[in-house]
């Protein structure tokens, strides 16, 4: 699976970039704004994308909802990080389009299992909505 971390600190975008790689993973690192922009608009766009909610010049919200409203990406899971305790945000991020919202000091094992249900929406999104040649397509651009 192809994954986009897009986090400004640097500690933080490593360990998850290691993580992810060592899994397998297909990673896309972007320490800016506009680096995660560019990755979320091309033409081989992930299929999970980890974007810093307070990543400087990085209006979230407006990406998200802009994301989200986009036909061409075909299944790409949007999981917000913000180090905000703040709900009101959390809910406008999710009802915006993102698929989950996780404080940037996350647990292990919630991490683990917020992953999880990203990759069922994936799969639940290729089998809905996914047209079988875009779908090989896709899985050939992935692997």
């Amino acid at each position: 699976m192809k994954v986009l971390i897009a986090e400004d600190d640097t500690d933080l975008r490593q360990s998850l970039e290691k993580w992810f790689t060592s899994w397998g993973h297909d990673v896309v690192v972007a320490g800016s704004a506009a680096e995660a922009v560019a990755v979320l608009n091309s033409r081989n766009e992930p299929e999970l994308a980890l974007l810093d909610c307070e990543m400087p010049g990085f209006d979230t919200l407006g990406a998200v909802r802009q994301l989200s409203r986009r036909p061409d990406l075909v299944a790409t899971y949007l999981l917000v990080f913000t180090a905000s305790k703040q709900k009101p945000l959390t809910v406008q991020l999710l009802r915006a389009g993102g698929g989950d919202c996780l404080r940037e000091r996350f647990d292990g094992r919630d991490f683990g299992l917020r992953l999880e249900i990203g990759k069922a929406s994936i799969e639940l999104h290729r089998q809905r909505w996914c047209p079988e040649s875009a779908c090989v397509a896709q899985d050939e651009r992935a692997n």
